[in-house]
Formats: C-alpha cells, structure tokens, sequence
C-alpha cells in the first residue's frame, strides 16, 4: 500500500477572500505543497529530480469542495500517490477539517519527463520504492478532455509575470486557475461558491508572454456551469477547464 502523507495548515488573512473563506489558490498551494513535502520527504524531490534531469508535469487536476475553509481555521492536509503507469503518476490529495471531516478531495495526473529533451520518460524502480508503490498497483483516473470553444461570453487578457513562474521556468499551474476565476462575472463569484473544478493542462507559457482567458457560461439548475480555455498569442490552446457553481 502507497504511503499517505499528511500535514497542518492554518488559513491565513492574505489567503481569503471577501467572505474569509479560502481561495481555491489557497486550496490549491495546500494540495500542491503537501505533494512536494511527501517527495521530499522520501528522497525523490526537487533536488533528486533535478540531480536526474527529470520533472514531474502536472497534466489533470479535479477538485471537488464540500466546504471552503475558513480564515484561521486548522486543516489537516493529506497526500497519497496511487499508482504508476508507465510515464504517469496518479496522486490523491484531501483536506480535513480539525473534527476529520472531509471537506476537500482532490485527484491529480502527473506526466513525467526529461527536463533537457522535454519528453515522457518511464517511471524507474527507484520511484516505485520511494513511495512504496507496488508494481501490481494499478489503480488509474480517467483522462479528461475538453474541446476547445468555439464561442464565448467573456474574455480575460493576462500578461504573463515574473512571479507567476516557477523551478521549472514555467507558469505555475495554480496561476491558470488564477486567471479562470477571474474571467467569471462578478456576480456569479460574489453569490455563488465553485463546487468543483477540472483542468486539463495542454501545454505550458512562459515569462513575457500574454494570453486570453475565454469563458462561456450555461445556466443549471442549482447555478451555472463554465467551461474556460486558456490560448497564447499564436492561438493555441494551453488549458481547458470546467467549473460548477452553486
């Protein structure tokens, strides 16, 4: 059995917002940090990845949230990877709150890759090890996809700043989600809560670039469904996404 990592956090103010409760950036850094701190942790992190020539490309995210933390509240944040296959690493992260109660839940595909030559490379028996994976180990999600819009209702033009950029020299991926919940009317954000959201990350942006945020906006029964694509300044597509708002 994969081993489960797990870690306190506390809600800070600069992590809220208008209602003081979490950003899902906030939610996303927590989820994102504790993936790094079990790496670290078992020796195959940052600096073993960079020792390797190798990085670990987030492709997937899908999150769902029963209910936003709130400014200073403790959380408990926990991390566990699935499985392997082949190039892919399936990771599951979730959030409790301090009675153990599940709030968030969280799934994640990871491509990895050579970081010199920018190509999928196996996952090597070493990795198996560090997180205590067993090769017989296959459970795997669904690989999401999302056609690019054709039309839109709003659009968000970003250009692309130093701090959105991080150890891989490429925009974090926590930033496209940034930018997606920007690009939401501020009267769904302002009365509405985002229950879920999935991305699929297409292709990565770099410093000095700029990019367009479309969003088209369906009404449901208990709120409104978006569904968003992120381009770069030649058209292509760099993320697709959905979210649901309640």
């Amino acid at each position: 059995m994969s081993l489960i990592t797990s870690k306190s956090y506390n809600v800070h103010y600069y992590e809220v917002d208008a209602k003081k409760r979490a950003l899902i950036s906030t939610i996303m850094n927590y989820l994102m940090d504790i993936c790094s701190v079990q790496s670290d942790s078992r020796g195959v992190g940052v600096e073993y990845l960079m020792a390797n020539n190798k990085g670990w490309i987030l492709t997937q995210w899908n999150i769902k949230i029963s209910r936003y933390p709130l400014y200073d509240e403790n959380l408990k944040v926990s991390t566990r990877a699935n499985s392997f296959y082949k190039y892919y690493a399936y990771r599951t992260n979730y959030i409790e709150d301090s009675l153990g109660k599940l709030i968030v839940d969280g799934r994640s595909i990871w491509l990895l890759v050579d970081s010199t030559k920018r190509r999928p490379v196996k996952v090597s028996n070493d990795m198996y090890a560090a997180y205590n994976i067993s090769k017989d180990e296959n459970e795997r999600f669904i690989h999401s996809s999302f056609k690019p819009l054709e039309s839109w209702d709003t659009e968000k033009v970003f250009d692309i700043r130093y701090s959105d950029i991080d150890t891989n020299q490429h925009v974090n991926n926590v930033k496209y989600v940034s930018w997606i919940i920007e690009s939401i009317p501020l009267d769904i954000a302002l009365n509405y809560e985002m229950r879920e959201i999935t991305v699929v990350y297409k292709k990565e942006t770099y410093y000095g670039h700029r990019i367009k945020v479309h969003t088209k906006i369906e009404k449901s029964q208990t709120g409104y469904i978006c569904t968003h694509d992120i381009i770069n300044e030649d058209g292509e597509d760099l993320t697709l996404a959905i979210t649901y708002w309640e």
